[in-house]
């Protein structure tokens, strides 16, 4: 998001999910985390000021701050309203319903959140499998011909999704459009630094 959103000085730091670190500041242990400071000299150790835990609600906090990047439509607006559906509508429907499950029951992770379940998998594949073909874009995006943060959502839920072999029946037409998303140079920039912290874990 504030790749694409472009000139605003940020610090990755790459802590995996579930980390101490992570839950340090989310219980959950989920990613992303976004913390924000203030500048404060009489502070030795900084201190966020203020933190976000979820995906969409850092999306639309950074595009309501940074309105000029138009990833989130302004309040107010049909297209916000839209926006805001189809952000719930992946957040609810693909994610905790599908990948999330299959995290929570089909890997290591789950003999932890709520045991291994194969037919809670299935079940959740299913459902993903029925769900995605209703989200195709009728134009170049979710919104018409302008990218938003809600692309950015899908696009992560894609390339999950396409990890764990989920994603071997879409159509040509999903494909065009993940390529499209794929080829945005803020997508290659973040791509190459998660490759470089991946390559960096195993040292």
């Amino acid at each position: 998001m504030l790749e694409e959103i472009g000139n605003v000085p940020y610090e990755h730091l790459p802590y995996r999910p579930a980390s101490r670190r992570v839950r340090e500041h989310n219980p959950t242990g989920k990613v992303p985390i976004l913390m924000a400071y203030d500048d404060d000299p009489t502070t030795t150790v900084p201190v966020p000021s203020f933190m976000l835990t979820e995906s969409v609600a850092i999306n639309t906090y950074l595009g309501d701050l940074y309105p000029s990047s138009a990833l989130v439509p302004p309040p107010r607006t049909r297209a916000r309203a839209q926006y805001d559906q189809l952000c719930c509508t992946i957040l609810s429907e693909l994610d905790a319903q599908g990948l999330w499950m299959h995290r929570k029951h089909g890997t290591e992770m789950g003999k932890h959140l709520g045991g291994v379940l194969p037919e809670a998998v299935a079940a959740a594949q299913q459902h993903y499998t029925r769900i995605v073909p209703t989200l195709l874009p009728s134009d170049l995006y979710l919104l018409g011909k302008q990218f938003t943060a809600a692309d950015i959502l899908l696009v992560h839920c894609w390339d999950w999704a396409e990890q764990i072999g989920w994603n071997d029946s879409v159509s040509d037409e999903w494909k065009e459009y993940i390529q499209r998303c794929h080829h945005r140079p803020a997508y290659q920039k973040v791509r190459a630094l998660l490759q470089q912290d991946e390559t960096s874990s195993r040292l």
